[in-house]
């Protein structure tokens, strides 16, 4: 318990030592009363492992000294009743700088095996704790004579009962022949900017990182020839050219917690470096280690309104700081998971799973979370309670259906069979899903004049048939993840689906006068001998028929066809693309513009920017690219071609896009991104990737950095970014490439640089890297859906 006195009281800004027992083990209630005094309305820090409890004080005291305080707590068993001594004490470590943020973590082998190999393992067993450890770890069932003195006279030097010893090795021998003795670290960020590791109980430094705040890409170590820690000392009055270091926590996570990923709250950002083992031959007692910087996108920047002035706070008012939050909450088995709540304006989950890969998860459904904790009990096993910013207590499990291995939460649903196109009825709230299975084919269609016959295929038992697709059609509910019964149709035998689509087509049933049905394209194919048929069915229709309204004659082979109002966009397997118009009145279809040189395409879309329309295409190329109809502009000859406006080269096949709107926040409803659509992809390969419309600033400004970022940074293999995202083209093309998009990874790769290297850049490009912090952060605010 901290108790503040005002008046004269004055302590010093030494860092508090409290060597502590580990009881985490044994059903113990401690009944702790010490009080330690500090400055009134001076706030304090703690770090504490299964030790020790470290207490500092932010801000400077006067009092050059401090006794060392020394008491007995009761602790109250199930077996028995002992007290157990607890000290104050002083590390010996400069005063100067300031220290700004603590970490004192708990650092065992198994947890830190490149901190504990490189450095000599000294055990922090204090003498009073080896008697307690004996004396707790056997199970007699009264009180031994050894008790009794500990509890009449306190703890002695003199070791205890040699009988006592021989249960306590047989409780757990494997555990104690495998697990090493504890090491334990404390690290130190100072108000010169420096970050300091030392080494415990005897405080020796033995990692030192200048210029900590400034987000270097690589921390190497610079203690050696500083064989004194006060010759590590930053100049005086360089904070002010720094960022403050409001939070440290050096936590190991991943199999067994053998890796230490270092966190670091540098004023609005979060620097997140994991540890790998380097040896550089320099000093002999240091760390074996350096830290490499993690990209992320988690971001501590909140864009508040202009003119919003927020109102102070009591303690404000008061004149004293506002009490400091903890944004690190480190967790053990949440779920078989483990890793790091990072708590403020957009909360995440850290996760290293069990295939070695860092994970970070938005927890974006209740807003700020200000404080979280693990929770387990009965009723919620495995599970975590958190405070929103409301002030309102949650208490919460993870679901036990999804899984955290892969960058987005996934949940796998068996279906035996192979998928090919899902659909959202939304009227009904159900899935429909086109599934095949693979059936082996035992009889061939033959045309004998005008009909048709199957010939059976009779052979040996070692022959092996020819494998065939039998398609099927079922609906899946989206609460259990099961085939709802009685729904499964089964098409024709050699009927195969080859498009599948949600429509809204006029009924006089709904009141919009618009009602859903589930559009279904199939082909029969039984051969090259047999004309291949096709049919569309229009699943719920019900005593009304399907019949044409309009027609027109494309190109070659239409096989994909978008709409939106009364525009249809067509793609062509090798005319590119077409733009066509339904006339209501006449009942007529007909070609409005369309692009004229060759293209063979994989997938088209539309892309939504407020009152623009784009047409988004994906060609053999492993292109992207953007048209537009202009019936102003000259080239369009009138508006009968479509120009091109856009172009990237992605590297991958895309053979599917679907449109989802900008995500808006609360307090920026009516904004421009409301009238802007995400356009998703999905490629051959595997990968997902988006399109955002930009506005012109942001757009130049970015674009300004990019092609900076293409000059200044080291490029993998020294390939050029901005050679490699050119358009690429099989055949010759009397054009040029138009590009007019960002590339996102690059850009993303300037959270990754350092303070000095952003402020480098952006002076280049006639800005500020707060200005474009504030645009990628915007950017990941309007597409982060999952």
């Amino acid at each position: 318990m901290l108790r503040g006195r005002g008046g004269a009281a004055a302590l010093s800004h030494y860092p508090h030592v409290i060597p502590l027992l580990s009881l985490c083990c044994y059903p113990i209630i401690p009944i702790l009363s010490h009080i330690i005094p500090v400055l009134s309305h001076s706030p304090s820090g703690c770090s504490a492992d299964e030790e020790e409890l470290l207490l500092y004080p932010i801000i400077p005291l006067l009092s050059p000294c401090y006794p060392i305080l020394s008491h007995c707590y009761p602790i109250r068993t199930r077996r028995s009743c002992c007290s157990i001594p607890l000290s104050l004490c002083y590390p010996i470590i400069p005063l100067i700088p300031m220290v700004l943020s603590l970490c004192y973590p708990y650092a065992v082998i198994p947890c830190y095996p490149m901190l504990s190999q490189c450095y000599p393992i000294i055990p922090m067993l204090l003498s009073h704790i080896i008697p307690m450890l004996s004396l707790l770890s056997h199970s007699p069932s009264g009180c031994s004579a050894d008790e009794e003195e500990l509890l009449l006279y306190g703890a002695s030097g003199a070791p205890c009962s040699p009988a006592r010893e021989e249960p306590r090795g047989r409780s757990c021998p494997e555990r104690e022949s495998e697990s090493p003795d504890p090491t334990h670290w404390c690290l130190v960020a100072r108000e010169g900017g420096s970050l300091e590791i030392y080494h415990l109980p005897e405080w020796r430094l033995v990692f030192l990182v200048k210029n900590f705040p400034m987000g270097q890409r690589v921390l190497v170590d610079s203690s050696f020839g500083h064989p004194v820690p006060g010759a590590a000392a930053s100049e005086p009055g360089r904070q002010g050219e720094l960022p403050m270091v409001k939070e440290l926590l050096l936590v190991g996570l991943g199999h067994r917690r053998a890796r230490p990923y270092l966190l670091a709250h540098v004023d609005q950002e979060l620097l997140i470096y994991e540890a790998f083992s380097h040896d550089s031959q320099l000093g002999q007692n240091n760390l074996k280690v350096r830290f490499k910087k993690v990209p992320h996108n988690i971001h501590f920047r909140e864009r508040k309104p202009k003119g919003s002035r927020k109102k102070p706070d009591a303690g404000e008012e008061l004149g004293g700081p506002r009490p400091r939050l903890a944004r690190f909450r480190p967790f053990q088995d949440i779920y078989g998971y483990s890793g790091v709540f990072i708590c403020g304006p957009c909360p995440h989950w850290l996760l290293v799973t069990s295939r070695g890969a860092l994970r970070l998860h938005p927890m974006s459904i209740d807003g700020a979370v200000d404080s979280f904790a693990p929770f387990h009990n009965v009723n919620c096993p495995k599970g975590f309670l958190y405070f929103n910013r409301q002030g309102e207590l949650r208490i919460s499990v993870l679901p036990a259906c999804l899984s955290y291995d892969a960058p987005w939460p996934v949940r796998k649903i068996p279906l035996r069979c192979t998928p090919h196109y899902v659909v959202y009825h939304l009227e009904s709230k159900v899935y429909a899903v086109a599934t095949s299975v693979i059936n082996s084919c035992t009889r061939i269609p033959r045309m004998t004049g005008e009909e048709k016959e199957f010939e059976s295929i009779e052979r040996d038992d070692r022959y092996v048939h020819p494998q065939q697709e039998a398609f099927s059609i079922q609906l899946i509910s989206p609460v259990s993840w099961e085939t709802i019964p009685n729904t499964r149709i089964d098409l024709d035998e050699w009927e195969h689906v080859t498009c599948m689509k949600t429509v809204s087509l006029r009924s006089e049933e709904t009141v919009s006068g618009l009602k859903g049905y589930v559009a279904v394209g199939t082909c029969l194919m039984q051969g090259e001998e047999v004309t291949c048929r096709g049919r569309i069915f229009l699943w719920s229709l019900k005593d009304h028929d399907l019949t044409g309204m309009a027609f027109i004659d494309t190109q070659l082979y239409i096989h994909r066809m978008i709409s939106v109002k009364n525009f249809i966009l067509a793609a062509d397997l090798m005319k590119s693309i077409s733009l066509l118009r339904y006339q209501e009145e006449s009942k007529t279809l007909s070609l409005v513009s369309r692009d004229a040189k060759p293209l063979e395409v994989y997938s088209v879309d539309f892309m939504v920017d407020s009152t623009q329309l784009g047409f988004l295409v994906s060609d053999r190329d492993q292109n992207l690219l953007v048209y537009m109809y202009l019936p102003e502009a000259k080239e369009s000859l009138g508006g009968l071609r479509l120009l091109r406006r856009a172009d990237f080269h992605v590297g991958s096949r895309v053979n599917v896009f679907w449109r989802t709107r900008c995500r808006g926040g609360g307090e920026r409803r009516g904004s421009a991104w409301d009238q802007r659509h995400v356009t998703w992809f999905a490629t051959l390969d595997g990968g997902l990737g988006l399109l955002l419309p930009m506005q012109e600033k942001p757009y130049r400004r970015l674009l300004m950095l990019q092609n900076a970022l293409s000059a200044a940074l080291p490029q993998l293999a020294g390939l050029n970014p901005r050679a490699y995202r050119l358009l690429q083209c099989g055949r010759r093309v009397l054009q040029n490439a138009v590009r007019n998009v960002l590339d996102g990874e690059l850009l993303g790769r300037f959270l990754l640089l350092s303070t000095m290297e952003r402020g480098e850049l952006a002076k280049k490009i006639g800005t500020t890297p707060e200005i474009i912090l504030d645009d990628l952060l915007e950017i990941d605010r309007v597409t982060a859906h999952f």
